[in-house]
């Protein structure tokens, strides 16, 4: 039996499942989450400092680029200029003047969405809310049942 180059192979977790309905006739392999190279610590580097890193991303570090930050949140890249434009939100610029998007702005973005597509606020009117959620969690105040859902621990407007 042949086996493919390591380029036509790809390697899927045992916990997420497959994609359904996928035939790209690429073998695929399957590993057990937490094993393999990646956590495995380097020689020399104490095993708490690769702990420590983790993998996780500060939620101020700008690694998201235009159509990433798009995709995620689902519109157009279009859009994310036009909310740079109205103030809802500057995105970082690298030295080529590129915009780059931290989780922070993901996030911001994402209630500023469910308040538009969910409540049916316009982004002003969503801007407000955000102001009135944050005053009410601030002052130990319930919050209305209807905004219960909006997250905004880590919205910055």
């Amino acid at each position: 039996m042949v086996t493919p180059s390591r380029s036509a192979c790809r390697v899927v977790s045992t916990n997420a499942p497959l994609p359904v309905g996928e035939s790209t006739g690429v073998p695929v392999f399957t590993r057990e989450l937490g094993t393999g190279p990646s956590t495995t610590p380097r020689r020399g580097v104490p095993a708490d400092t690769v702990a420590e890193r983790g993998g996780s991303v500060g939620l101020d570090k700008p690694i998201y680029t235009i159509s990433i930050a798009a995709e995620i949140l689902e519109t157009h890249p279009r859009t994310l200029m036009m909310y740079e434009s109205l103030g809802l939100l500057v995105p970082h610029r690298t030295p080529t003047n590129r915009r780059r998007y931290t989780q922070r702005d993901v996030l911001t973005l994402q209630a500023v969405q469910r308040l538009t597509r969910q409540h049916g606020l316009n982004l002003n009117g969503a801007r407000y809310v955000i102001q009135c959620l944050r005053l009410l969690d601030k002052h130990h105040i319930t919050r209305p049942t209807a905004l219960k859902d909006i997250d905004i621990a880590h919205v910055e407007l």
